[in-house]
């Protein structure tokens, strides 16, 4: 929570039930109250899958709702489906554990069940069950700051809690919110309040690279940074917020956009530590436990790995800490900008350059020449300053709708390179496309395509040479 907010220890406290890890991942607790209630604006926890991270971001957003009537907090989500088909019914369950568990034990006031009467005034042979009872039960604050959980009154047929496609309602009221992270003009729109808190969870994709994936929302969103502070700046309404991401190690942290460019330097030294302390058995390598923290200002970073159990059948999730701690060679990332470079192009938002004579080769940069791109909001391009850079920079478009909406004033029409006659035809763009991404992907095979570390234009372009994606 940010400074703004009161944190709730006395709901900490309360048996100590707040906070939910699984069995094997006990020590888990003390790593998500410090990170929970760390005072930072900008928090980021990694960590092993399984270890409670949604479930106790939930738990925290309900607290704080019992605790605070002016918290409102927004959950982001690159599939905005997952709201219905697995987030809503995680939080049903969650909402159950929150009213009928966290909260029992000493404080509870018992009240007794309504009981219903024939019209004969004799007791019904159909009483309420305990299944029909759930969802009356809430959690109230008494004079003395003393929990009680009392069952409702029968007159308030509705429940305390609910949980429905948009979000989480208390007393009838959104007090937390589900927004589309990949159509920002939406979600900005459907919060009234400020939010005091907003989360971004699965903040790093799986490490499945195919298309079905990237079209069910499991990859990255094109401009995710962009949306992402779109949202940000219009639900918290000019107040300060908590930004708070959360996730599990499936993708390189050069890939994160949401780790520059405060924590590169922090990262480029870990991944060094990684290498060099990584067990080389696979045993020695699954028990191999620790962690590391940074902070910087109100920023604030924090990895664990956890015992890894012996699994019946591989899972992709061996080696996410090898594939989180990638080095840049292997995704053809450069530390920076290359001065001197030839600009050649811009496509998808992304401008290639040509560098010839580079003195600073390490890092496994070609020795005779490369490509590279850079996207065309990164800061430290060489001239970007320059009208003339812009004017004189053409845009190869292989969409009509790029075309279209393309900014530059010199446009190469690169759909009409395929053209034997009819500008219509739609094969035309397609043929000439997939010609380009085999040329791209050549490129990249003989180790001749490299990208400038903006968290962007790597994940653009690869998107492109995978499955032919737009901007």
């Amino acid at each position: 929570m940010n400074k703004e907010v009161k944190v709730p220890l006395k709901l900490i406290e309360f048996d100590k039930k707040l906070l939910k890890c699984p069995t094997k991942y006990k020590h888990m607790y003390d790593f998500w109250y410090d990170f929970i209630f760390d005072p930072a604006a900008n928090k980021i926890a990694i960590t092993d899958r399984g270890t409670g991270k949604t479930k106790n971001v939930f738990l925290i957003i309900l607290a704080s709702i019992l605790t605070d009537n002016e918290f409102f907090s927004a959950f982001l989500m690159r599939n905005f489906d997952d709201n219905t088909e697995q987030t809503r019914p995680l939080l049903i369950q969650i909402l159950d554990e929150f009213c009928f568990e966290i909260f029992q034990g000493q404080a509870v006031e018992e009240k007794e069940a309504p009981v219903k009467l024939n019209k004969d005034g004799t007791p019904s042979s159909k009483q309420p069950s305990k299944k029909q009872l759930r969802g009356k039960w809430e959690v109230v604050m008494n004079a003395d700051d003393n929990m009680k959980v009392m069952l409702r009154k029968q007159e308030r047929q509705r429940a305390c809690w609910d949980a429905y496609y948009r979000g989480i309602e208390y007393e009838g009221i959104p007090r937390g919110f589900f927004l589309n992270l990949e159509r920002p003009s939406k979600s900005r729109g459907a919060v009234n309040k400020p939010c005091k808190l907003v989360i971004l969870d699965e903040c790093m994709p799986s490490k499945e690279d195919n298309k079905q994936k990237r079209d069910k929302g499991r990859m990255w969103i094109p401009n995710e940074a962009e949306n992402f502070t779109m949202i940000y700046d219009s639900i918290r309404r000019g107040e300060i917020a908590t930004k708070m991401f959360t996730g599990n190690p499936n993708r390189p942290w050069l890939e994160g956009w949401y780790f520059f460019p405060f924590w590169e330097e922090t990262l480029e030294e870990w991944t060094k530590w990684y290498w060099a302390n990584r067990p080389t058995s696979i045993k020695a390598w699954k028990e191999w436990t620790w962690i590391k923290s940074a902070r910087m200002g109100d920023k604030y970073l924090k990895l664990q790995k956890c015992v890894h159990e012996e699994q019946e059948y591989p899972s992709p999730e061996t080696n996410n800490w090898d594939n989180f701690f990638k080095k840049r060679e292997e995704l053809k990332i450069l530390k920076k900008f290359l001065n001197g470079s030839q600009p050649l192009y811009m496509f998808n938002e992304c401008i290639m350059f040509w560098a010839k004579d580079v003195k600073e080769r390490d890092g496994g940069i070609p020795a005779h020449g490369f490509w590279f791109f850079v996207h065309r909001d990164y800061p430290y391009i060489a001239n970007r300053g320059d009208p003339e850079f812009w004017d004189n920079l053409p845009e190869h478009c292989y969409t009509v709708e790029q075309e279209s909406n393309s900014l530059q004033k010199r446009r190469v029409k690169m759909y009409l390179k395929m053209n034997t006659g009819t500008i219509s035809a739609p094969k035309l763009s397609d043929e000439s496309a997939k010609k380009y991404r085999l040329e791209l992907l050549g490129k990249k095979n003989r180790n001749q395509l490299w990208f400038v570390n903006d968290g962007k234009s790597r994940e653009i372009i690869m998107e492109f040479i995978n499955n032919g994606k737009y901007i």
